[in-house]
């Protein structure tokens, strides 16, 4: 079981969000200050596809701005998705190559996707 809080970086600073809903497989965090708040939802669902049942397994982050005298409140949103075979034997199998990529040279191919590279 994940633990009842989450810290993570964003906007320079480690910030640490507190479980506030846990049920039926899924979770909520939620961090706020006078400037911003966080929120992470984290949600495991099975879906059929044809005759097969697949696990599917999302963590997703939503950082709201507040609005201030000259710019409108706003929000980033970022998530991840990893979905598998029900009984795989392997059920994350390309999911840790992925993340390892996009963060590799300290994030430098998340920042080229930032910037249209493909």
């Amino acid at each position: 079981m994940l633990g009842d809080t989450i810290t993570i970086n964003f906007g320079g600073s480690d910030r640490t969000l507190t479980k506030i809903n846990q049920d039926a497989y899924s979770s909520e965090y939620y961090y706020r200050s006078t400037l911003l708040s966080a929120k992470i939802l984290i949600r495991h669902s099975k879906a059929k596809k044809g005759l097969q049942t697949y696990q599917r397994h999302n963590v997703d982050l939503t950082i709201t701005t507040f609005a201030t005298p000259t710019v409108p409140e706003y929000q980033n949103h970022s998530y991840f998705v990893f979905e598998n075979l029900e009984f795989d034997t392997v059920p994350f199998l390309g999911f840790p190559g992925i993340v390892a990529w996009a963060t590799a040279a300290t994030n430098a191919n998340l920042t080229k996707l930032a910037n249209w590279e493909s």
